[in-house]
């Protein structure tokens, strides 16, 4: 009789320790803490980058139709099944140079530096943000 309480009391010790351990990864997980500025980077939309650099309205149009246009050359590619990865990799760099190139004829020296630090690893791992509506 001994011997079945104190299992008992082992097994249920053991369950209680197990569910909450269960119990701190799922809220480890789902916690609210809001993100590094750097995390939040990727979520940035052409209109908040916009503002952010502070163009005027007419490079602000040249940015956007850029950025639209990368990004729709992205998709277009990501989409073709009938192009092997590593070719998939090739044009998507040199739509990314292209992009690049265009930046910096569009941009001063300081928004550029601005571009870099507002986008993951600079323009070349910009976000890709569904065009606004705007």
């Amino acid at each position: 009789m001994k011997l079945t309480k104190t299992l008992a009391l082992a097994a249920l010790a053991a369950t209680t320790l197990l569910g909450g351990s269960f119990a701190l990864q799922a809220q480890d997980t789902n916690s609210a803490t809001p993100a590094a500025p750097a995390a939040r980077a990727h979520r940035l939309t052409p209109d908040q980058i916009i503002k952010e650099l502070g163009l005027t309205d007419e490079v602000a149009t040249k940015f956007k139709a850029a950025w639209e246009d990368r990004t729709a050359k992205i998709r277009e590619l990501r989409g073709d099944s009938s192009v092997s990865a590593e070719d998939k990799r090739t044009k998507s760099k040199a739509i990314m140079d292209a992009f690049q190139a265009k930046m910096k004829e569009i941009l001063t020296a300081d928004q550029l530096e601005k571009l870099k630090k507002l986008t993951p690893g600079g323009p070349r791992r910009a976000p890709l943000a569904a065009p606004s509506t705007n």
